[in-house]
């Protein structure tokens, strides 16, 4: 089991790495875990019962990514997300 509840994993290119979103609340910007892939295995060392909430604190080697919606490129230091921001028009202008 990966996760213990709704997570979303993805693989590196290059299968070194283990991507999983474990916040898909769509009003943040999420969370995602980096999980290295020690070599010869097929998944990383996983605690019993999958990944938690706060998986990062108690997994050694584990980075975070503070984005759930992301792109990852060839290293956990690389990868890509949208932005965007609203500006909307800050002064009524009368037209008579």
């Amino acid at each position: 089991m990966i996760c213990g509840g709704l997570c979303l994993p993805k693989w590196s290119a290059d299968g070194l790495f283990l991507y999983v979103t474990t916040t898909l609340d769509p009003t943040s910007a999420g969370r995602t875990l980096v999980l290295p892939i020690p070599p010869g295995h097929g998944l990383p060392d996983l605690l019993e019962g999958g990944i938690g909430v706060d998986a990062s604190d108690e997994m050694p080697g584990v980075r975070v990514i503070r984005q759930g919606q992301f792109a990852p490129g060839p290293g956990p230091e690389i990868y890509a997300f949208a932005k965007s921001e609203f500006v909307g028009n800050l002064f009524r202008i009368p037209l008579h």
